[in-house]
């Protein structure tokens, strides 16, 4: 946008003195006196005569009194939209005029003025929080800008680039916060093509995604996140938004989606930890216990040990922890089926017991990793402060198992500190 407005009229020769406005003599008596709501009116009159509005003159005119009456308060709400009709009306003077005698004169001055005035306009409506109107201002000075370069116009030297970024992200911008993302979407689509990149426009790309992902355009949204892994290639949204795709009830499909992920993404603690998560709750989590209840638990051991390797979390040691919990009391429940008093029973509720003292020292450890991470904050959010209450209880009930007493109280009374 040009910083300074430099508008000026040429000196009209006026002759006559009539009443209406049967020439533009008549026009140009109001322009003299700055009395543009006295000109509008005049013009108004002067181009409801067909004969006058087959000439180029009155257009000029037309564009240049509409502009200046767009520009004040106590006039601008004399036409609809003061300021598109001067342009229009400018345009239409540049049609019938080929040489275009009165706007060379002043180097198309008006046109870059006409768009000043709506941008201008567009950013106190934006600031005033009227999002869809900004929008419609916004558009209307890049209209203005495409014809302006169309035309290969400059003023002193000023020309708007070949893409101005600027207006294109203002437009987009006001008509997303208004909540016309059908409206957004080309404006921003206009940035994406031409490769726009840097930390700042990842978000950008994000919106595209997901925009063209709720509207099921496949093609679209292909080529988006193709454009946008390369410029983006380490960040964690193009993988949580592959996963997002996935039904969750479909575990089959949502489990293998992530062990096609996670050997592209070895160093990927949140796609770790996630995966881990469901393949816990998957186990764990509801009734009844899935089919593969019991081949699950080595796996989910596995994905869990992936994620400690990665980023040894308060959070991961906690799910780890909660897991070994649930074996061990798998691991009771098998005792008590075991009611026999032969020396194969005796040998097989040995053979558990010592199975579950093995499973309490490891959840344990586990429970005790997550416990240290935890105390190492100096404020808790409810959830930390739930997360390390359960590693306490979950040690207090491990040494319970184990028979030590004394280790099973001193956790008890952590817990009930942190209250």
């Amino acid at each position: 946008m040009i910083n300074e407005k430099v508008l000026f009229f040429i000196a009209f020769a006026i002759s006559g003195n009539m009443l209406f406005a049967q020439s533009l003599d008549d026009v140009k008596k109001f322009i003299d006196k700055n009395d543009y709501a006295g000109a509008k009116t005049a013009i108004d009159k002067y181009m409801a005569d067909s004969k006058n509005a087959a000439k180029a003159d009155g257009w000029f005119y037309k564009g240049v009194i509409y502009n200046e009456v767009s520009k004040k308060d106590e006039t601008k709400n004399l036409c609809t939209n003061c300021k598109w009709e001067a342009f229009e009306a400018l345009k239409k003077y540049q049609q019938l005029d080929a040489k275009n005698v009165y706007m060379v004169l002043e180097n198309n001055v008006r046109l870059f003025d006409l768009y000043n005035g709506f941008f201008d306009q567009a950013a106190k409506l934006y600031n005033a929080k009227d999002y869809m109107a900004a929008y419609e201002s916004f558009k209307s000075a890049s209209s203005i800008e495409d014809y302006i370069k169309q035309k290969g116009y400059e003023y002193n030297g000023f020309k708007f680039s070949a893409v101005d970024t600027s207006l294109i992200q203002n437009t987009a911008l006001a008509a997303r916060l208004a909540e016309r993302h059908d409206l957004a979407l080309p404006y921003y689509q206009k940035l994406a093509d031409i490769n726009l990149q840097g930390p700042d426009h990842l978000e950008m790309y994000q919106y595209l995604a997901e925009k063209y992902l709720a509207a099921k355009n496949k093609t679209a949204y292909d080529a988006i996140i193709s454009k946008a892994k390369s410029f983006y290639p380490a960040d964690p949204y193009w993988i949580d938004l592959e996963i997002d795709q996935i039904d969750k009830k479909d575990k089959v499909a949502l489990f293998a989606k992530y062990e096609e992920l996670l050997p592209k993404n070895p160093n990927n603690y949140a796609l770790a930890y996630n995966y881990a998560v469901e393949l816990f709750n998957y186990n764990y989590v509801g009734d009844p216990r899935p089919a593969d209840y019991e081949a699950n638990k080595p796996k989910i051991a596995t994905a869990i040990k992936n994620a400690i390797a990665i980023k040894g979390s308060a959070d991961a040691n906690l799910l780890m922890a909660r897991s070994l919990y649930n074996n061990v009391y798998d691991m009771q429940e098998t005792i008590a089926k075991i009611k026999g008093t032969k020396p194969a029973d005796i040998k097989a509720k040995a053979d558990q017991k010592a199975l579950i003292t093995k499973g309490a020292d490891e959840c344990i450890k586990y429970a005790d990793a997550a416990a240290s991470e935890f105390a190492k904050l100096t404020t808790y959010k409810a959830r930390e402060k739930a997360d390390y209450k359960n590693a306490l209880s979950i040690m207090e009930d491990m040494y319970n198992f184990k028979g030590n007493a004394a280790k099973a109280l001193e956790y008890k009374k952590r817990a009930e500190f942190l209250k």
